[in-house]
């Protein structure tokens, strides 16, 4: 089994059901999608990769948007109520995001 079939198996039938109609219903018009056909492991690399421009492009359409996603399901910092801000502040800074805060 994949890791996209334990994924989808993780969700309810009507939110399985509705991602895979949802990929099967979606087109790429030439050159203007940009990671080509939609399936599942190309969506969840394009999700991926927005919330990655979340810490790095902050200011991007996707990263912006993201960070938008992302606060509406209550993922925020307290500090000042953006997404990843302690993840970006370690990116520009060098330091591993993942590590022990030093105190």
């Amino acid at each position: 089994m994949s890791l996209y079939d334990e994924v989808l198996a993780t969700l309810g039938a009507k939110q399985r059901d509705a991602i895979l109609a949802f990929l099967a219903s979606t087109e790429c018009d030439g050159d203007s999608c940009s990671h080509g056909k939609l399936e599942l492991p190309t969506l969840v690399r394009m999700l991926l990769q927005d919330v990655a421009l979340m810490v790095h492009r902050p200011g991007s359409w996707e990263g912006n948007n993201m960070a938008q996603v992302m606060a509406s399901h209550g993922y925020t910092e307290h500090a000042d109520h953006e997404p990843c801000h302690a993840a970006r502040l370690a990116y520009w800074n060098g330091r591993d995001p993942y590590a022990p805060a030093v105190r």
